[in-house]
């Protein structure tokens, strides 16, 4: 089993949050696109509550369903436990891939600073996106302005993250390649 240094797995743990972090901007970035898609082609009217079908009421389950429905429970359980414990590392390795086959392709040097800038692009083009949606299209309400000041927090968080991993990989003299 290879052993990371612990400077290198702290370094890393920040880059793998930081890039979850980038992950969900990016998310409410498209939420917000779609979401004023769906407003724009659907005409932004009222939802008419009298079309929906009334409710019934259900029989009391049987104590097969009840214990299945704990069996259910209980494996969905862990699955999310699972998820949540291995979803940092995948997200973090696979965002350094990514970053790293962007900078090749630009051909643009890998090293901790240009590495460091290239994060911050990318966490920056949402918020030049909600820009751009801001100015041309002029949204209103709520929905669009929590989502936008969702997003701008999140994206200042990330950038956080990053300079914080920066700085340590200056810190304990970390390799680049080492460096998510």
């Amino acid at each position: 089993m290879n052993k990371v240094p612990k400077p290198v797995a702290a370094i890393n743990v920040c880059g793998a949050i930081g890039y979850m972090l980038l992950l969900a901007v990016w998310v409410l970035f498209a939420a917000v696109v779609v979401s004023l898609l769906l407003e724009t082609a659907a005409g932004g009217g009222p939802i008419d509550l009298s079309k929906v079908p009334e409710s019934t009421v259900a029989k009391e389950p049987g104590p097969t369903m009840v214990v299945a429905s704990y069996v259910i429970t209980a494996v969905m359980v862990l699955v999310c436990v699972g998820v949540v414990a291995t979803l940092p590392y995948l997200i973090g390795k696979w965002g350094s891939r990514f970053t790293r086959v962007l900078m090749r392709l630009f051909r643009v040097d890998i090293t901790r600073r240009q590495l460091f800038f290239v994060k911050c692009i990318l966490t920056v083009l949402p918020l030049i996106g909600l820009l751009v949606v801001n100015f041309v299209i002029m949204p209103e309400g709520m929905t669009f302005a929590a989502l936008y000041g969702a997003t701008v927090a999140l994206a200042m968080a990330t950038i956080g993250l990053f300079f914080l991993q920066l700085w340590l990989a200056r810190r304990f003299n970390v390799p680049v390649d080492r460096v998510w």
